[in-house]
């Protein structure tokens, strides 16, 4: 073992001891460091290829943080929010994920102008499994609808496609 290992394998290891020795509350700051500068660096890995959306930035990238439905529902409800709609998006982020992938080959050369050549190998294999694993596998994204009162929003989602086709009709007509 080289030395580099065992320094990752250490560190690995304090890691992985750290909740028992730190307070909830410090370790509830460090995971808000550590997420808020996985957004900064998305974001900014975005804003050099031209990609716009900060929604798909903010979890962009390997090791998103995606917490269990149960956490987010319990966390929800400490907040005094109601969940007033939930949708899976099962195969719709397939397509996401490969409108990333081929905006990233159209600009593969500026990447790795930016990078460097293992940076954009690496990319693009991060971003084929993920669409393999969104087509293929089991994957999917939660789309949640929370507000403060339980009755915000109509028993049925009609109000969003009835607000939808009227956007469209605006625009053909």
């Amino acid at each position: 073992m080289t030395a580099q290992h065992a320094m990752i394998a250490g560190l690995a290891v304090a890691l992985l001891a750290l909740p028992y020795f730190v307070a909830p509350y410090f370790m509830h700051l460090l995971i808000q460091i550590l997420l808020w500068g996985f957004v900064y660096t998305s974001w900014s890995i975005m804003g050099r290829f031209g990609f716009v959306s900060l929604g798909h930035g903010a979890f962009m990238g390997v090791g998103a943080y995606v917490p269990a439905l149960s956490e987010t529902f319990a966390a929800t409800e400490r907040c005094g929010l109601w969940c007033d709609d939930m949708e899976v998006l099962r195969l719709h982020y397939r397509y996401t994920v490969k409108h990333w992938r081929e905006r990233f080959a159209k600009n593969r050369a500026r990447a790795a102008a930016i990078y460097d050549e293992r940076f954009c190998r690496m990319w693009e294999f991060y971003l084929a499994a993920v669409e393999l694993e969104f087509l293929h596998g089991s994957h999917m994204v939660f789309q949640m609808l929370l507000s403060t009162k339980r009755d915000a929003v109509p028993i049925t989602r009609d109000f969003m496609v009835d607000s939808e086709r009227a956007a469209w009709a605006k625009t053909a007509g």
